[in-house]
């Protein structure tokens, strides 16, 4: 399994990446400069990588729905994945009304992105993973496993701040 390269960890936020994804974890308010982190991430990933790759993002359910010039950034970051993201899933672990806001504003994001890719909303991280790992690279193969998106995820989550 390839290494996770942890970008940032902080406490509203975490980012990393492996060649064919990157992870993303808002845990509190999200930022301008957090999703312009994100944005960078990706182009990094995708200039260090052999080919395609995914996005798995997690919103962890305290954290409020970000305000419209966030939403633009973050749209600016999903978008910014073209060419090199072949689908994006974004995970709110919870149910009811929450949740579903989230989710919707997740969906609006990726309309607003005008996303040349899959984008798809989730209640757990191993819905959202396997569902990733059905996307190929150019030769076919599987970008990401789902047990190594699951792991990647975890290790970022749990990653001490810095």
């Amino acid at each position: 399994m390839d290494q996770l390269y942890i970008v940032r960890a902080q406490l509203l936020h975490a980012i990393g990446y492996v060649p064919g994804a990157v992870f993303y974890v808002w845990r509190g308010t999200t930022t301008v400069d957090a999703a312009r982190a994100l944005e960078q991430t990706v182009r990094i990933a995708a200039a260090r990588s052999d080919g395609a790759g995914v996005l798995l993002g997690v919103v962890d359910t305290g954290a409020p729905p970000p305000e419209p010039d966030v939403r633009k950034a973050l749209a600016d970051s999903l978008a910014a994945g073209a060419g090199f993201v072949r689908a994006s899933a974004l995970v709110f672990e919870g149910e009811g009304f929450r949740a579903s806001m989230v989710r919707a504003v997740a969906t609006g994001l990726s309309m607003l992105a005008r996303l040349p890719y899959p984008h798809e909303s989730f209640s757990s991280v191993s819905a959202a993973a396997k569902w990733l790992e059905r996307f190929h690279d150019d030769s076919g193969a599987v970008i990401c496993s789902a047990a190594a998106l699951e792991a990647h995820m975890h290790a970022l989550r749990t990653a001490p701040h810095r």
